[in-house]
């Protein structure tokens, strides 16, 4: 790691239209109305006219620079052989990763981590190629046993919810690695077992509608991998390697789209209540986030 900032990365993702918005009539062409074109060569994003053309690039306000763009014709194996990969094989020789989907509802966050309608049979999220990456590099330190760990939990309306177990459960603070959540884990020895733990998860995840998607994600789902291995015996002749393990963990995590325009316009209903709440604890939650990620920008660790 040469510096700080380079243990984070961001890219942007700019998503073309979903089947109900054909179905409706809108077109690409409706899309550029005073909307953002990917710069890709820049890897940059720009506020466009109402003809498609880029605004005079003033930065932070009509243009933005990233570590990778994507346009609206990006699939999500080129977001995941470009952005996400590497990540994946140096979790499994050891070293933390996390992989966080952020934007505002409906915006494709659940799409690009989890693929299609069902997490099981359609195999394009970045869940789904971080999980055949994982056995594969497995497959390739044949040194070394490895034991694969899964669990998955939402954090929604400022609770933990196991969904393995569909209980709430509690937190702790540790004095060095951080906040520690009481839930449950799920040994599994390949593919397809851990996309079952996985999809048994994801069914019991907290979504609703909302006036711009009709299935939101209502709360932060990390789906959590553990990797711990030592040296094989027969690799090994010294007693004290033969003992010592290694231990990594990687985050696949599928935020909550951050809300504002999505809250009931009635307050009087019990749904807008529902919602209002939702929306607050939201975007607590997101500014918590923002707030670690400018302190991991400057600090090797926080304890959070």
């Amino acid at each position: 790691i040469k510096s700080k900032m380079d243990k984070i990365k961001v890219a942007v993702r700019v998503r073309g239209l979903n089947d109900h918005e054909e179905r409706g009539g809108f077109t690409q062409l409706h899309a550029m109305v005073r909307s953002w074109k990917v710069l890709r060569e820049k890897n940059a994003i720009a506020q466009t006219t109402n003809t498609g053309e880029a605004l005079p690039a003033k930065v932070g306000r009509t243009y933005f620079q990233y570590n990778k763009t994507y346009d609206e014709n990006a699939t999500n194996k080129q977001v995941y052989e470009g952005f996400c990969r590497n990540i994946i094989s140096t979790f499994v020789g050891g070293m933390n990763g996390i992989v966080i989907a952020y934007g505002q509802t409906g915006s494709g966050k659940t799409y690009t981590m989890q693929g299609g309608a069902s997490m099981k049979t359609d195999g394009d999220g970045i869940i789904q190629m971080a999980a055949l990456d994982i056995f594969r590099n497995i497959e390739k330190n044949v040194g070394r046993m490895f034991v694969t760990r899964v669990s998955v939990f939402e954090i929604y309306n400022q609770e933990i919810h196991d969904l393995l177990s569909n209980e709430i459960v509690s937190s702790r603070q540790h004095p060095k690695t951080g906040r520690l959540m009481d839930v449950s884990e799920k040994i599994v020895c390949d593919y397809p077992s851990l996309i079952d733990v996985m999809t048994h998860g994801s069914t019991n995840r907290t979504v609703g509608t909302t006036e711009m998607n009709k299935h939101s994600s209502r709360s932060h789902t990390i789906y959590r991998i553990t990797l711990e291995s030592k040296l094989s015996p027969d690799n090994c002749e010294n007693e004290k390697y033969k003992q010592e393990s290694v231990k990594s963990t990687l985050c696949l995590v599928d935020l909550a789209g951050f809300a504002g325009s999505d809250t009931s316009r009635s307050p009087t209903t019990r749904i807008s209540e529902s919602r209002q709440k939702e929306s607050s604890n939201i975007n607590k939650s997101l500014l918590s986030l923002s707030n670690v990620v400018i302190d991991l920008s400057r600090k090797s660790f926080i304890n959070f």
